[in-house]
Formats: structure tokens, C-alpha cells, sequence
């Protein structure tokens, strides 16, 4: 299927010629640091999910590339950090990936394109996807009624077909990048071992990838705009691989939910009256919800009572266990053999903040 396509790279770019496909792994946070980087021209907007939006794929890369491109200076790499195109929760299927990659590699081959990807401990991904999830006010209303704990979420992903594991995804890019020429395009990053310990792991591998200079970037220092805080998608210091300061972005954490016992205005001016309920991001971003019987609003609450905060070690042995010990060996397999940080008793799942009500 690729054998009959140009294997002369085009100059200067008319397409991305990177994609970093990595769900729940540090991903917007790389997305912040290599936009900073003089030789890397990042998509505006993380996630454009070209190849993944039928309507928006059909326009054509002509038009991608002066939507989301347009600000290209001749930089050696431009990046693509959609997510979709490994996974996206409203796949129809469990292989629409297959159609995304498909598409990449339609105008292009692996000979002249780079590709990464993050995997991480199934039972570890899987927490980090309830933890957003819970934060968002959408995702909180998304879970189960009867429960918000971590382990009915588990449940209700294996139920209905959606406990996510990334062997397959593995496996078809193993496939895509055959050849030692092409192999050498594709980076898998381990989460515990080049991300969650010290991102700076994974810049420079990413930088080795595209054979970009990994101290020529725009150092940051200080971002600390209202709308990123509130979205919690902020890095505030970065000043090179070693000198790692302060980097979060979308950070978990619990929103408050309760009763008001009286009228009031947020801080943005959303009005709610005595008995509404409200989820509570931080004090400029609620969500009120009105007009709810006794015994929804019971439920409302005593689902935030039962979301799962944190993990103990017991814990996390017993969930890998019972979903994911035989997705976990092959993992292990396919990304070359034991993973130490992957063993038992070294897993450590980061315990959720609470967001403490404003308006009580």
C-alpha cells in the first residue's frame, strides 16, 4: 500500500510530519514545552483531530494545513498531538484508530514521518481517565448513579466493552513502521519511566527522535493567566531537560458538590436559589443544577461522597488482578520484556485534591 508513494519528504512542510498520539500521559503538557522549541512548529490548538473528523478530514490537507498551520515559519518538524488518532472515547469501534493511521500514512510514509506514543500501566491509565472524568462536571454526570467509586467505573468500562488496554494499538504501529528505516521513526515512551518521574526523560527522547537540538527552545517562566488556571491547564516554569521547576497540566482533582441553604451569586455571576445543588469547579466556574427532587438531589451527593480519592497499594494490586494482569504481561511483551516500574508494590496513584465549597 505505501510502496508506490513518494519517499522524498516535502520541503518546506505542506503537512505535519510529527505526531506525538498519547492519551492521559503528560501529552498536553509536551504539547506546551515543544511549542516553545525554535525548530517545532506545534498545530494551534492541541488537538486538531484531523484525520480522526470525517467532515473535517474531507476538506483536505491543503485546508489543515492553512487552518491550523498557518503561522509555520520553516521549522524542520511540525506537530500533531491528537490523541484520537489511538484513541478516543467516542469510537464507534475499538479500532477506529486503524482508520486515523490509515489516513496519516495515505500522503505520507514512516520512512519520512515520526511517531510517538506513551503507554502506561492499564490499571494506571484507567485511573487517571476517572480522575478526569470527575473533574469535569460533564464527565461527573457521565458516571454511574448509583455509584462514583473507581471500581464501578472499572466495571462499567468492562460491561459495555471500553476497558482500554493499547496491545492492539501497539501491535498496528509495530506493523506500520516495519523495516529498520522506518522503525526508527517510532518512539513508545513508558509513562512511569519516562514521563511520570521526570518529563524532561521524555522531551529529550522526543527531541533524539527528530533530531532537534533539545536546549533550543523559549524558556517559560511564569504563565499564570486566570483562563489557563481555571482550566487547569498550566505550565508555569520550564527551562530545559534538568532544570525542571513547576509543570502540571490538566490536573486532577475532586469538584465540591452540595446543597446551597440560600439565594446567592458565584463570583461569575451565575445566580442559584436555596436547595439548588452545585458543582463546584473552583469559585468561578459552578455548574447549578435546579428543579431536582428529594431524592435526586440524595443521589447527586451521595455520588461525590463515594468517589474513590485515593488508591492504597492493596488496592492496586487487587484491581490489576481482577482487570488487567493478562493485559499488562502482554504489554510487557510487546514493549520488550519486564517493565520494573510496572511491578507490584511500585505503582503509586497520585491521591486527588478536594475542591472546598465557596458557597455553603
Amino acid at each position: 500500500m505505501l510502496r508506490g508513494l513518494s519517499q522524498k519528504p516535502r520541503w518546506p512542510l505542506e503537512a505535519p510530519n510529527y505526531f506525538h498520539c498519547a492519551p492521559k500521559t503528560g501529552s498536553t503538557t509536551l504539547y506546551y514545552i515543544l511549542s516553545k522549541h525554535r525548530d517545532f512548529c506545534a498545530a494551534r490548538g492541541k488537538e486538531p483531530n484531523f484525520y480522526y473528523d470525517d467532515e473535517y478530514y474531507s476538506r483536505g490537507e491543503g485546508y489543515f494545513w492553512k487552518d491550523r498551520f498557518s503561522h509555520y515559519k520553516g521549522e524542520k518538524i511540525a506537530g500533531d498531538f491528537s490523541t484520537s488518532y489511538i484513541y478516543s472515547p467516542s469510537y464507534s469501534s475499538g479500532d477506529e484508530y486503524k482508520k486515523c493511521i490509515g489516513r496519516i500514512f495515505k500522503t505520507r510514509t514512516p520512512r519520512h514521518t515520526y511517531f510517538s506514543t506513551c503507554i502506561r500501566h492499564p490499571l494506571m491509565w484507567h485511573w487517571s481517565h476517572y480522575l478526569h472524568r470527575v473533574r469535569n462536571v460533564d464527565g461527573f454526570r457521565a458516571l454511574p448513579p448509583a455509584t462514583g467509586s473507581f471500581e464501578a467505573y472499572l466495571e462499567e468500562r468492562q460491561s459495555s466493552g471500553k476497558l482500554v488496554t493499547f496491545e492492539d494499538q501497539v501491535r498496528f504501529l509495530k506493523r506500520t513502521f516495519w523495516g529498520p528505516i522506518a522503525r526508527r521513526n517510532l518512539l513508545i515512551l513508558i509513562y512511569e519511566r519516562d514521563v511520570g518521574p521526570d518529563l524532561s526523560i521524555a522531551y529529550s527522547k522526543i527531541c533524539n527522535l527528530l533530531s532537534i537540538d533539545p536546549a533550543n527552545f523559549e524558556p517559560i517562566r511564569g504563565i499564570t493567566s486566570s483562563e489557563r488556571i481555571e482550566s487547569q491547564e498550566i505550565v508555569t516554569e520550564w527551562r530545559g531537560p534538568g532544570t525542571l521547576a513547576d509543570i502540571r497540566a490538566n490536573r486532577a482533582y475532586l469538584p465540591a458538590v452540595y446543597r446551597v441553604d440560600s439565594d446567592g451569586v458565584s463570583q461569575k455571576g451565575d445566580s442559584f436559589s436555596r436547595g439548588d445543588i452545585i458543582i463546584e469547579r473552583d469559585p468561578r466556574h459552578i455548574s447549578v443544577i435546579r428543579n431536582l427532587d428529594v431524592a435526586t438531589k440524595r443521589r447527586y451527593l451521595g455520588h461525590y461522597e463515594s468517589m474513590t480519592t485515593s488508591l492504597t497499594i492493596d488496592e492496586v494490586v487487587e484491581l490489576n488482578a481482577r482487570f488487567f494482569r493478562n493485559a499488562t504481561s502482554e504489554l510487557s511483551r510487546l514493549l520488550g520484556g519486564s517493565i520494573v516500574e510496572w511491578e507490584e508494590g511500585r505503582l503509586n496513584p497520585p491521591k486527588i485534591e478536594k475542591v472546598q465549597p465557596s458557597y455553603l
